[in-house]
């Protein structure tokens, strides 16, 4: 509603990061106890968006106000703050890097394509999304699709030089399956069982761990 605003919590506390304005934080990078940055967006007083960053509550604004600019991944590595977003390009969406506030474009303009997370590989930024509905992969100087249709690629992690991607995708008519792809191929599927409404995975060393919400009847359900 329009009285939604963006929070964040520390132990016990919470911060109010937009309390005049409608805005939603979508991805947080937590530094230590003291050092919070989160990105998402806030509305202006005419309904377009900002994409918006924060930094132990303090806001700044990467873009002027458009129709669908956020922010939706955010990573700090050393004294490089990442993030990833939406912003309006010519009338459609495109996707964009900010790193420490300079501006990158990483494709653009079509449906079904967002930026979910991002790592570093040998000091490069390297992002994990959609573009067209397609899980892709992106760096400094490519865009790279890592499965076809109806895929999505949710999370990013290096290790050395290899690049897994965690995500999900449909696997047959009745199920969707967990998914790791490594350097591009696939090397792990695990499927659901059902049709899930988001799959969230991580890495800890080399092990994967996921968790899905499922929908059914109006209930929901959540697996791991």
């Amino acid at each position: 509603g329009a009285d939604r605003n963006a929070i964040l919590s520390v132990d016990d506390s919470l911060v109010l990061l937009s309390p005049s304005l409608r805005s939603d934080a979508l991805a947080i990078a937590a530094v230590n106890k003291k050092e919070a940055h989160i990105t998402g967006y806030q509305k202006t007083s005419t309904g377009q968006q900002r994409v918006a960053y924060w930094k132990n509550g303090k806001i700044s604004f990467l873009t002027q106000a458009g129709n669908s600019n956020k922010g939706t991944a955010i990573n700090v590595i050393g004294s490089n703050v990442y993030i990833g977003g939406t912003k309006d390009s010519n009338g459609a969406s495109g996707l964009y890097l900010w790193t420490n506030g300079v501006e990158k474009t990483k494709a653009c303009c079509l449906a079904q394509s967002e930026l979910t997370s991002i790592t570093e590989v040998a000091g490069e930024p390297y992002l994990a999304g959609r573009f067209a509905s397609n899980a892709h992969m992106f760096n400094n100087e490519w865009a790279m699709s890592i499965a076809g249709p109806n895929t999505y690629a949710d999370f990013i992690h290096a290790i050395n030089k290899d690049v897994y991607v965690l995500g999900h995708a449909n696997y047959n008519s009745s199920s969707d399956a967990a998914m790791v792809w490594k350097n591009r191929k696939e090397v792990f599927k695990l499927p659901l069982g059902d049709f899930a409404s988001d799959v969230i995975g991580i890495m800890v060393g080399t092990d994967y761990y996921f968790v899905a919400n499922f929908g059914n009847g109006g209930k929901g359900t959540s697996v791991v």
